[in-house]
């Protein structure tokens, strides 16, 4: 394991950064842009934004693609530490990877086509909060994992209890 840690530092990393850029551009594409576009001309608006939309797209796939790949990489090396906290790390497992395939589908559904669609504003919003909540999981899924007792460690040293007709008998 120790001769791959560079690759699972490097895979941790880009998922990180994958993630907030992800969402960083969501943010910025919902929260900040409409604003800043509301001060153009209804051509010069549509006109940005199809440009915009067209550079967000890379983003969106390659992002998928990155989320893909050092996500299954990422749980492979996890795995044993998952199975280790049943049923806790799995339930978290689980939602962390059911959101991340609906970031899937609506970043896809926003999209696709050359138009952006009528309800973009709502498919942003959802998207960034499909992406916090995703995190939100992520991180308590890496919390409950680095958490949990190591199999190899000594038990820690607790009240030791007694039956007491053994107690009377050592007396």
């Amino acid at each position: 394991m120790e001769a791959l840690a560079p690759l699972i530092i490097l895979s941790r990393w880009i998922h990180v950064v994958t993630a907030a850029v992800m969402v960083g551009s969501v943010f910025l594409m919902r929260l900040i842009l409409p604003h800043a576009l509301g001060r153009l001309d209804e051509t010069q608006r549509a006109d940005v934004l199809l440009h915009l939309r067209r550079r967000f797209k890379y983003v969106v796939h390659t992002a998928i693609l990155l989320f893909i790949v050092t996500g299954a990489f990422n749980a492979i090396v996890a795995w044993p530490h998952y199975r280790a906290g049943l049923p806790l790390t799995h339930a978290l497992f689980g939602v962390h990877l059911l959101l991340g395939l609906a970031i899937f589908v609506v970043s896809i559904m926003l999209m696709r086509g050359v138009e952006p669609p009528q309800n973009m504003r709502a498919l942003l919003a959802t998207n960034l909060l499909l992406l916090l909540l995703t995190i939100a999981a992520a991180s308590s899924l890496k919390y409950v994992r680095d958490n949990l007792p190591r199999p190899d460690a000594a038990p820690t040293p607790g009240p030791v209890e007694t039956d007491p007709a053994v107690a009377r008998a050592q007396n």
